[in-house]
């Protein structure tokens, strides 16, 4: 586009033809902003009780990358990047020790109730 005087002006900063009531570059459109892609994950997330181990007098979760413990509410948070993650932490630890104690008594219901 050609300069016209009556519309146009140089802009001091930039050395660009802009236009003089609105200030915009002079034969540019203006492309659309991108949309932000809105996601749930990775977000902070209360950690129950049994992912805490304490060392040296400190309450860590040795479990997880992100931790941080709210000193107000005394409340442990994580960091988690999916709803797997997100069950994982608001939900008692599973240990292993009462998945066997599960499986005896298990084998023990099943010996005195036999199937025929």
């Amino acid at each position: 586009m050609a300069f016209d005087a009556t519309r146009h002006e140089i802009d001091s900063k930039t050395g660009y033809m802009v236009e003089k009531d609105t200030k915009k570059p002079v034969g540019q459109e203006e492309r659309p902003l991108p949309k932000p892609e809105v996601t749930e994950y990775p977000k902070w997330v209360p950690l129950h009780a049994s992912w805490l181990v304490e060392q040296n007098g400190n309450m860590v979760a040795p479990n997880w990358a992100d931790f941080w413990f709210d000193r107000i509410t005394r409340l442990p948070w994580v960091i988690v990047h999916d709803v797997a993650e997100a069950d994982k932490a608001q939900h008692e630890q599973f240990i292993e020790k009462e998945k066997e104690k599960i499986d005896e008594e298990a084998a023990a219901i099943k010996a005195a109730h036999p199937t025929s």
